[in-house]
């Protein structure tokens, strides 16, 4: 991940940045995507560009020194792009003006809410198997009660905004659809498969938070846990996103089921 000494990015930065981005290059007409899925020998590699808008120093490309030095690092005025594309931008910084990069980290984000919208339609059980099988876990647990709770009311709990209140709208359409074929699972090929498909993503939900990760950071880190396990599994989903969006219906499932993210207290058992 491209960055350089002294620039400090939190990690509810990142996960925004990387999870509205969907890991895709900003530059217009590029769209490069910036994750290489791992292989026999080697991790999976991370080949995103951190550029800052308005540059970090006040020396930097793009430099404004009216902008607050304490936002400089932070999501706003960050954009995802490919190595060459952030060489580019830097090397050229007249041409490219703080105004056109941030007019590119809007279109890019909603190009890719535009692409989960149509993916999201397309989803059939054969998008979620991709997803499911690989997160399931090797051992059972106990599920939750399965007690759904309203989901405005459990985003506010969560202090979960307007950043993830498309994509949970979205994710929410299909859920009853993840909720029938986790049910044909269990019924017809192996009464554990729901709950360890639970347990793997608890797990990834209790280290994030254990890490101090909350909110939409948490929500889109989740999200990106999921799609990420299927592109492991399974290396032709990297550019699809009706695989994308099945994750994200799995994962609205079980934010709506309780399973993952804390229920109010009223309602939690």
């Amino acid at each position: 991940m491209g960055g350089k000494m002294g620039r400090s990015y939190s990690d509810r930065d990142l996960k925004l940045l990387f999870g509205k981005s969907g890991m895709f290059c900003a530059f217009p007409a590029c769209r490069t995507r910036l994750l290489a899925p791992g292989t026999d020998v080697d991790d999976e590699a991370v080949l995103g560009h951190i550029a800052h808008i308005v540059a970090h120093a006040d020396a930097g490309p793009r430099a404004d020194a009216t902008f607050p030095a304490t936002e400089r690092d932070h999501y706003p005025n960050l954009v995802l792009l490919c190595r060459n594309h952030h060489g580019l931008v830097d090397a050229q910084d007249s041409t490219y003006t703080v105004e056109q990069m941030r007019g590119w980290k809007d279109e890019l984000e909603a190009w890719v809410e535009e692409r989960l919208t149509e993916g999201m339609r397309g989803i059939q059980f054969a998008e979620l198997e991709i997803v499911c099988r690989a997160l399931v876990t090797g051992t059972a647990m106990a599920s939750s009660a399965m007690s759904a709770v309203p989901p405005q009311e459990k985003m506010a709990h969560n202090e979960l905004t307007a950043a993830s209140s498309h994509r949970m709208t979205l994710g929410l359409m299909q859920a009853p659809q993840v909720a029938a074929y986790l049910q044909e699972m269990a019924t017809r090929v192996d009464t554990g498969f729901p709950q360890r498909l639970r347990q793997g993503f608890v797990a990834e939900y209790e280290r994030l938070h254990a890490e101090g990760l909350r909110g939409d950071a948490l929500f889109f880190a989740l999200g990106d846990f999921a799609f990420e396990a299927a592109v492991s599994a399974d290396a032709n989903s990297s550019d699809r996103f009706d695989v994308r969006a099945a994750a994200l219906a799995v994962l609205c499932h079980l934010f709506e089921v309780c399973d993952v993210f804390e229920a109010p207290a009223h309602v939690a058992s």
